[in-house]
């Protein structure tokens, strides 16, 4: 509890610095695009109110989160083959790594030409970028485990399934979701490329949409909302690694 409260005061104090340095860059700027906090939040809180605020946060919550939960789906079980099976390794590893830098933003508008402008091209181009971030975390860490472990556990008579559910997963779980809460930023700035460039609704498109409206309170109003949903994500996910693999962090302490 008296980490919690702490925690909380932390971000309280770097909240009211950030709203500070805010006003202060606005007094400083003093031009209409850069308004000042107390407008920006009395804007924020007037369209969460009347409602087009919160149904475009609603579905850019969906977006995200549907692609975090997709992209870890997909990851995590393709890491531990491609760790644990030099065949796999050989064959698939040279592909990832000349995949994984390429910028998957670039192929957007091949998306939205294939699917179209609904839910499934942004979750689809979140996703793809999360993978292959969270493909080779987990597959340099299913790589690690040395093969003693697997052949202790064979030896005692476990199967190939009870070794991947308690000693492949229980090394790999963490990492990833270490890996998945740090690309909750990457996840953010990607949807609102994606519901910028080519969609009708979500965060991305409000923020666009009051811009060409010149409406710069509002529009700040949805950088907020946006900037909130991100911080959401990653604390339920931090929330979501410290129930699942606190028992990781306790043995590191204890060696």
């Amino acid at each position: 509890m008296k980490e919690l409260k702490r925690r909380i005061i932390s971000l309280l104090i770097a909240a009211a610095a950030i709203i500070l340095c805010w006003q202060i860059f606005a007094m400083l700027m003093a031009k209409p695009f850069i308004p000042a906090p107390a407008p920006c939040f009395r804007a924020f809180f007037g369209e969460l109110a009347k409602g087009p605020l919160l149904k475009h946060g609603l579905v850019s919550l969906y977006r995200t989160g549907a692609a975090l939960f997709a992209s870890f789906a997909l990851a995590l079980p393709c890491g531990i083959i491609m760790g644990r099976s030099k065949k796999v390794d050989r064959l698939l590893t040279p592909a990832s790594y000349i995949l994984y830098p390429i910028p998957k933003v670039v192929f957007l508008p091949v998306i939205v030409v294939l699917f179209g402008l609904g839910d499934f091209p942004k979750i689809f181009l979140i996703s793809l970028v999360l993978f292959f971030q969270l493909l080779i975390v987990v597959r340099d860490a299913a790589k690690q485990l040395e093969d003693e472990y697997i052949y202790s556990a064979r030896a005692l008579g476990m199967s190939n399934a009870g070794i991947i559910t308690n000693i492949v997963l229980p090394l790999c779980v963490p990492q990833a979701l270490s890996s998945l809460r740090v690309g909750t930023g990457t996840a953010i700035a990607i949807l609102f490329f994606a519901e910028s460039f080519a969609s009708l609704d979500g965060l991305g498109y409000y923020i666009s949409d009051m811009m060409s409206r010149r409406s710069y309170d509002r529009m700040f109003a949805g950088i907020l909302a946006m900037s909130l949903l991100g911080l959401m994500l990653y604390a339920i996910l931090y929330i979501i690694e410290e129930k699942l693999t606190g028992w990781a962090k306790d043995s590191h302490k204890a060696r």
